[in-house]
């Protein structure tokens, strides 16, 4: 007998550092996307250099990531 769970029991499993965590970088990415398309200032330069410090500390940085990909259709190189 296999045991089932809910979709909703699954989210409950995230850790409320976790979801702590995804909040403030939800909220920072919108609050400097509505920084950099209104006509004037929302923050002011301490607070962009704040707010995109933080991010770097919470996201990957993805520019030294080196993705490399294997065709299982195509012959082996040499």
């Amino acid at each position: 007998m296999s045991r089932r769970i809910s979709l909703a029991t699954r989210k409950q499993r995230r850790r409320p550092e976790e979801v702590r965590k995804h909040t403030q970088i939800d909220q920072l990415i919108d609050r400097l996307t509505k920084h950099a398309l209104s006509e004037k200032p929302l923050m002011d330069e301490s607070q962009v250099q704040t707010a995109l410090t933080v991010l770097n500390k919470l996201l990957p940085d993805l520019t030294a990531t080196q993705l490399i990909t294997v065709d299982p259709d195509s012959p082996p190189s040499d």
